[in-house]
């Protein structure tokens, strides 16, 4: 399992926190598309969004939580 595997699945431990499935996720990956309209086509309130950046022989994830305002 990779890193983004690893944080949905904890995050599925929160009590009354919805998180999608990876599935659904890789729908909108790569489309240029703002928050909002993520938000909207996920049917989701909050987006988490990663990164990875290789520095020598180390890396940084990097994870942000956007507010998508679904409505």
């Amino acid at each position: 399992a990779g890193i983004s595997d690893e944080v949905r699945s904890n995050l599925c431990k929160i009590p009354d926190l919805r998180v999608i499935s990876r599935s659904s996720s890789l729908k909108i990956q790569g489309e240029q598309i703002n928050i909002k309209e993520i938000g909207h086509s996920l049917n989701v309130q909050y987006i988490l969004e990663g990164r990875i950046q290789v520095i020598g022989s180390n890396f940084k994830v990097g994870i942000e939580c956007q507010f998508s305002s679904k409505n």
